[in-house]
């Protein structure tokens, strides 16, 4: 064997005697997935969470003939959802007219706001509303207060909350325009029957503090069902209930009935 050939089998026998690791190390470092075609490295931003989440809603029905009528109803919710609190806004409008005759005309508007403690089960709350009903004693009838709320259930599918708090009322353009003292008691509840259906409950009694069997309530309940999962369209069946044991020259109790698609955003 001549010289020549010694040294290359004893280069061979070197490299080969390094380990497979350290070999690697010096070739060329792959580019992460976040490096562009120049090798630089890109920043990846991700977009902030979302806060907000919206709902449509409306329904129409009517008759012609021998009675002639016509009823429509619109709503429109939002909710933001922050790790400290959480808004809720509901906007209720509804319209009826029989034989040309204009039987129902009214709207609602709630803001509830609620501040969470971390994974206490205590709440703060805030609420107000604005009321008109063209067919009540009154022109406008606004509410507002606040207190303190309990959540008893906080699970995937079911959640029951309730709230004791004060705060005031007053129908203006009524024949008892002046703010009145009330308490108010509430309940929320919703279960996830499905994964398509769900059902939910609310109930609100404000009795007056100056004298305690004048009171008001509110109830609702709805069954709701997730038909077109792609443009997020629901079907919705439920009541609304309104009670004033002070109602003046109306009727103490307003029941509502509706069926309405929903379209949520």
């Amino acid at each position: 064997m001549t010289p020549c050939s010694t040294s290359r089998v004893a280069v061979l026998a070197l490299f080969l005697s390094v380990p497979l690791s350290a070999r690697a190390a010096d070739d060329p470092p792959a580019k992460s997935p976040e490096a562009d075609a120049a090798g630089e490295i890109v920043e990846i931003v991700e977009a902030p969470p979302k806060i907000w989440e919206g709902r449509l809603e409306a329904g129409v029905n009517g008759s012609a003939g021998n009675t002639e009528q016509f009823n429509i109803r619109f709503g429109a919710h939002a909710i933001r959802k922050t790790p400290d609190d959480v808004l809720k806004l509901d906007l209720i409008y509804a319209k009826s007219n029989k034989n040309g005759v204009e039987i129902e005309n009214k709207a609602l508007f709630e803001a509830r706001n609620e501040w969470i403690f971390d994974e206490s089960p205590w709440f703060l709350f805030a609420y107000m509303t604005t009321e008109f009903d063209e067919f009540k004693d009154w022109d406008l009838r606004f509410t507002g207060g606040g207190g303190l709320g309990y959540k008893w259930i906080k699970t995937d599918r079911t959640s029951l909350a309730s709230r004791l708090g004060a705060g005031f009322s007053r129908e203006v353009g009524g024949f008892d325009d002046q703010f009145v003292p009330e308490m108010n008691l509430g309940l929320d509840f919703e279960h996830k029957l499905t994964d398509r259906q769900k059902f939910t409950a609310t109930i609100d009694v404000f009795p007056d503090i100056s004298a305690w069997s004048d009171y008001r309530a509110t109830a609702k309940a709805a069954w709701e069902c997730l038909i077109d999962p792609v443009h997020n369209l629901s079907l919705q069946i439920g009541i609304l209930d309104r009670y004033d044991s002070t109602p003046g020259d109306a009727k103490a109790n307003d029941l509502d009935y509706f069926g309405l698609l929903v379209w949520k955003f």
